[in-house]
């Protein structure tokens, strides 16, 4: 028979290998009145390759005290508070994916249901203490709170404080000798965020996460967890729930992983909002020694900004830096984001019932479409997903061929081959699937008319057509309205959709208008000239641009007039050159609607 000293080495070996706390030792019989239960926890899993982490995926899941509330099941479905237990550790699984404790429950011919609260004993006896009598299960729910005044404690593996958990049971009816074991799904009830640089002019050197909630709800409110799916749908805040000032983490490998740790929030309403729980970026661009500062914003595929829920975790890669940040973290934060690209990919992490089963997988495709030019190339889109390579099915147009895949953790990049539109007048679109499994993920891909050569001394092609809506120079350009800048237009594009009467929309990826430079070339003042580089558009199947027509008719340009910031230049049809003024109103002086013309070109 095992001695309790013997009992008491085993156990240690046991936690020690787990990451399991021993929380208590059994030293008594059961209860005739109780029935022994075992309770297996299936724990989430990350499902990330971003690697090495401050506390890794067992000290994510370890638990060091596991609580039982068992709730009586009425007849009208409502739960009601019936009594609490201690849960003793029995055995650890392997990988931290599963951990069986044994609890001894009452037995009873009612129905139950069995909430696991895991790391917040105090939290949970605090909720308990003045609790009525059959308190509904939704008040005790809604009482169990956990506070906090600074980041959450994960600096390292022996160094942490262990993350709450909430789990509830599906109904049992009755408790008795044939009640052996079941298993409960544990949520942490907290979210977690993952910062990673792969953009290689960039050493990120801190990061401040923005307006963290001071406390949460230890379980998530009834109706924002989807059962079926193991996830809560929205965030559950608890009243006078405050806001933390920045928290710094310092990063030494551009990879912030297993750190950030953070209670539910809200999504903000726009961009740029001061009250969003939000991250600011320190780090030195370009090899600079100086450190400067942006800010990046928790978003989907689409822009949408997004909410803080629990278990899930919210990796950010910084593809992309385009410049210096700003000079301060308050100016940073301050502003709307720029300067740098994130994508930020967003998961529940969840449990898997059956070792037999792999793990969770997930997939997110970087970019919803893909703009082409219309000319033979090359092109690359992003996926991250954990499924291994070969597990990923991509289903493409014929006019896109795979060259090449290159991965780097969970992401991975394709090259691809991209044949020539046979078209100079007409955009082709398709669709791009991308399968893992039972997930399917899809971009839309559109090429652009095939624009035409004028030969070796133009450093442009022409479309073959004029823009069929151009009344007025900004949509055309693709400008904001209210902004004038000495800047040529095709450097000042406006940020996201373009508008419908662009250059870009129309054509495709790359078209713009000409430069007033390159509207010279492509309109000069001699008439033979002129009708060369008509005949030649004609002849690759495009439409000449109006000649000798009446004095209204102007072609516009990209460029600025020298020293006006708000006036631009034009060409009268024929050839003649002409300088219009650009108001904010978005038309030209003297213009009424539908005397303007445009004809796109794009950069060799």
């Amino acid at each position: 028979m095992m001695s309790r000293f013997d009992l008491l080495i085993c156990l240690f070996i046991l936690t020690t290998l787990s990451g399991c706390k021993k929380i208590d030792i059994p030293n008594k019989e059961t209860k005739p009145d109780e029935q022994q239960v075992t309770l297996r926890l299936l724990m989430p899993q990350n499902s990330s390759n971003l690697g090495t982490y401050a506390i890794s995926e067992i000290d994510q899941n370890s638990i060091h005290g596991l609580d039982v509330l068992a709730f009586r099941v009425a007849d009208d479905g409502k739960e009601y508070y019936a009594y609490h237990k201690k849960a003793v550790l029995l055995r650890p699984g392997d990988n931290a994916t599963t951990i069986d404790f044994h609890v001894d429950l009452l037995k009873s011919t009612d129905k139950f249901r069995f909430v696991l609260i895991a790391n917040a004993a105090t939290q949970l006896q605090t909720a308990l203490n003045g609790l009525a009598a059959n308190a509904e299960k939704e008040t005790l729910m809604t009482r169990m709170e956990y506070g906090v005044t600074t980041k959450w404690n994960a600096g390292s593996s022996g160094n942490f404080t262990p993350l709450p958990m909430w789990g509830e049971s599906m109904m049992i009816d009755g408790i008795n000798n044939n009640t052996q074991k079941f298993s409960v799904n544990m949520l942490r009830s907290l979210a977690a965020i993952d910062v990673k640089v792969t953009a290689n002019d960039f050493v990120m050197t801190q990061v401040y996460v923005y307006n963290m909630s001071g406390k949460g709800l230890i379980a998530p409110v009834g109706g924002n967890y989807d059962a079926a799916e193991y996830k809560v749908k929205a965030p559950s805040i608890p009243a006078g729930t405050n806001k933390l000032v920045a928290q710094p983490y310092t990063s030494a490998t551009n990879t912030l992983a297993g750190e950030i740790f953070l209670f539910e929030s809200t999504a903000p309403g726009n961009t740029g909002d001061s009250n969003a729980t939000g991250l600011v970026i320190a780090g030195k661009y370009a090899g600079s020694s100086d450190i400067t500062y942006y800010r990046v914003e928790l978003t989907d595929d689409q822009q949408k900004l997004l909410p803080v829920l629990r278990n899930h975790r919210y990796a950010i890669d910084i593809t992309k830096v385009h410049a210096a940040g700003f000079s301060s973290q308050a100016l940073a934060w301050a502003s709307k984001p720029v300067n740098m690209t994130a994508t930020v990919t967003a998961w529940n992490e969840t449990s898997v019932a059956d070792a037999n089963i792999p793990a969770v997988q997930y997939l997110k495709v970087a970019i919803p479409k893909v703009e082409l030019s219309g000319l033979q190339g090359q092109t690359t889109f992003t996926i991250w997903t954990n499924a291994p390579t070969p597990a990923v099915n991509l289903d493409l147009p014929t006019w896109l061929v795979k060259l090449d895949e290159d991965r780097d953790g969970d992401k991975i990049t394709y090259s691809f081959h991209v044949d020539e539109n046979n078209s100079a007048t007409a955009v082709r679109s398709s669709t791009i699937g991308v399968r893992v499994g039972s997930i399917i993920g899809k971009l839309e891909v559109k090429q652009g008319a095939r624009p035409i050569d004028l030969g070796s001394g133009f450093g442009f092609y022409v479309f073959a057509g004029d823009v069929p809506d151009a009344g007025f120079w900004y949509k055309v350009a693709n400008v904001e309205k209210s902004i004038s800048s000495p800047l040529d237009a095709s450097l000042t594009q406006k940020s996201g959709d373009p508008y419908p009467e662009s250059c870009v929309a129309i054509w495709g990826q790359g078209a713009r208008l000409p430069t007033f430079t390159e509207l010279r070339q492509l309109m000069p003042t001699d008439a033979n000239a002129r009708k060369e580089i008509y005949k030649t558009i004609s002849d690759a199947g495009g439409t000449a641009l109006l000649d000798n027509a009446i004095d209204l008719w102007i072609y516009m340009s990209s460029s600025a007039r020298p020293f006006y910031a708000d006036q631009y230049r034009a060409i009268k049809a024929g050839g003649a050159a002409e300088e219009n003024f650009y108001s904010k109103s978005g038309g030209w002086n003297n213009q009424w609607y539908g005397n303007s013309r445009g004809r796109c070109v794009l950069s060799k």
